[in-house]
């Protein structure tokens, strides 16, 4: 009798040991699967990418992204698939360019600023993942950072803030600047949302800040000419794809007004623009790859609070302030990250 009841325990023992080894086998299988992407364990994760211009002027910061999801495992042919579609220019094909990647079967649109608007619309359940953003607040795609709405999530370069810092170097570096022009795009709604800002902040520092328009490249000459009459002590360069793509011509063109030209991008410094700040773009590029990583093993965008950058750089060009008789002072000597000689 009492070698039955033995034997009966060893039996419901290894029965309950088999059940939890098959519980545990079940939660293994579930977190596995949610970590992995929808598509299968074997068969390559689908980027699409959904940006202006076209491949080769987007390749440094596309080719940013793809060098951080290489760091993370996310071998391009492998284990990933880029899908990518350029606007070239023309921002009205998004719409249609969005359509194109979400047929593709994408399991994340990484997206431009200038592109968010038309993901959203194309998609309101594929993760949305922008590393560019003037603001998602004040473009009212989420009502907080730390708590991302919908299916889209990012880095917010929080550009009026940043602009607002380069009006301060501005005056840092040329106390004597009472009339400042500048440059934007009107057309661009993150531009329009940085003037502004500097306009207000102007205003509070009893500065004149002018604002000088263009919507499109056949604008730049009558934007030139405003320049010249306006005889301003600084020009303000405020970043777009259409600035960007013209800063020779507007660097050259302040060259030959002896006009000191600040801006965000440190390109503006490599070619004749006396100071630029604003974030280490290509870090917070690569910065912004982590979330496409984290979605594709299983998180939501709802998860991911928007990041802001952490770098920031401060680029003075030595030659122009030379050329111009600017005298630099120590604060900003000290805290360029770059200076061209």
């Amino acid at each position: 009798m009492d070698e039955s009841w033995k034997l009966k325990r060893c039996i419901c023992f290894f029965a309950r040991c088999k059940w939890i080894a098959l519980a545990l086998c079940v939660g293994i299988f579930a977190l596995s699967a949610e970590s992995a992407v929808a598509r299968g364990p074997h068969q390559p994760a689908r980027v699409g990418i959904l940006w202006i211009q076209n491949a080769e002027e987007a390749a440094p910061f596309v080719g940013a992204v793809k060098d951080g999801l290489r760091t993370l495992g996310w071998i391009e042919g492998k284990n990933i698939v880029f899908l990518e579609r350029y606007n070239q220019g023309d921002e009205s094909r998004f719409p249609t360019l969005a359509a194109e990647l979400l047929a593709l079967d994408v399991d994340v649109l990484f997206v431009n600023d200038s592109a968010v608007p038309a993901a959203r619309a194309a998609t309101s359940t594929i993760p949305i993942v922008c590393a560019d953003f003037y603001d998602p607040v004040a473009t009212k795609v989420t009502a907080s950072l730390a708590r991302p709405e919908g299916n889209v999530t990012g880095m917010s370069w929080q550009s009026v803030e940043s602009g607002v810092k380069r009006l301060q170097l501005t005056m840092e570096l040329i106390p004597k600047a009472r009339r400042i022009g500048l440059l934007y795009n009107a057309g661009f709604a993150g531009a329009v949302m940085e003037a502004q800002g500097l306009f207000d902040a102007a205003h509070k520092m009893r500065i004149d800040v002018v604002g000088v328009e263009v919507r499109t490249p056949a604008d730049l000459p009558a934007a030139f000419a405003k320049i010249k009459r306006e005889r301003f002590d600084v020009l303000l360069v405020s970043v777009d794809p259409l600035t960007f793509d013209a800063r020779e011509q507007i660097c050259g063109l302040a060259s030959s007004l002896r006009l000191p030209v600040v801006a965000e991008m440190s390109e503006f410094a490599d070619i004749g623009a006396i100071l630029t700040y604003g974030p280490d773009i290509l870090h917070t590029y690569r910065r912004s790859a982590h979330y496409v990583h984290r979605i594709l093993n299983g998180a939501k965008p709802a998860d991911l609070p928007y990041e802001q950058p952490t770098r920031f750089q401060l680029v003075l060009n030595q030659k122009t302030a030379t050329a111009l008789r600017i005298r630099v002072p120590k604060s900003i000597w000290e805290n360029a990250t770059k200076i061209i000689k």
